[in-house]
């Protein structure tokens, strides 16, 4: 049987390895702000390395259209720079947008240039449910080319390929024996516009080098067929 001696010596030891809580505020908050501000009086950082392709700044400027601010941008007090949100900050500019949510910061120079080094490099090491993404992006649909192209990249990525789409108008390669063309030329603005009173032209995608359809502009190709109807009803009213 165990002494008391040694009960109390095992108590002791269990109570030393009790595990450590850390408290909820054991993490700096930083955040010393927020509001809304003018995007022209925001400067951006002279380190930022961040750079942003056409595509990019179509989709955002087509989410900020469709959606709106979800994210506020982070400017650092201390220097007035911007931390988090340059595209954002430009598209709002472009836009002539008046004010923009806005989160404080209080870093030192140093914490400044450090957190503008890891802040998306650290975003980007998150994985990929590939499952989730899948269920989220299979039958999304923007509407608008921008985001469709990222959609249609965020697919591709979770394997789901997609069948390329037909144009309304087929086009050969070569002027076959049986097809008959004619071709309308207009130098001049006021000419093609009297032209679609009379016949208006749908909008169509077009097709790019990739193989995708991915602008949407006047279609100029038509079945000779429909042209002459429109004329012939266009004479009738």
């Amino acid at each position: 049987m165990a002494s008391k001696d040694s009960v109390k010596g095992k108590a002791a030891r269990v109570a030393r390895r009790k595990p450590v809580v850390l408290e909820a505020d054991t993490f700096a908050d930083r955040i010393v702000g927020q509001g809304m501000a003018n995007p022209q009086t925001l400067k951006a950082n002279p380190a930022n390395w961040r750079t942003h392709s056409v595509e990019q700044r179509e989709a955002m400027r087509e989410v900020l259209r469709e959606v709106g601010w979800v994210q506020r941008v982070i400017v650092n007090r201390t220097t007035g720079h911007l931390l988090d949100g340059h595209l954002r900050v430009e598209e709002a500019v472009r836009a002539g947008v008046a004010r923009i949510p806005v989160v404080f910061v209080e870093l030192s120079e140093e914490e400044e240039r450090r957190i503008l080094a890891v802040l998306d490099p650290i975003g980007g090491m998150a994985g990929v449910d590939k499952k989730r993404l899948r269920a989220l992006v299979e039958d999304m649909r923007a509407g608008t080319p921008g985001l469709d192209r990222l959609l249609a990249q965020l697919r591709e990525k979770v394997g789901l390929k997609e069948e390329p789409e037909r144009p309304e108008v087929e086009f050969t390669e070569e002027l076959m024996e049986e097809h008959n063309y004619l071709v309308l030329y207009f130098d001049n603005p006021v000419d093609w516009l009297n032209l679609q009173s009379v016949f208006p032209l749908k909008e169509v995608k077009s097709l790019r080098s990739e193989g995708r359809f991915q602008q949407v502009g006047v279609g100029r190709v038509v079945k000779g067929s429909e042209f002459l109807n429109a004329v012939m009803a266009k004479k009738g009213e």
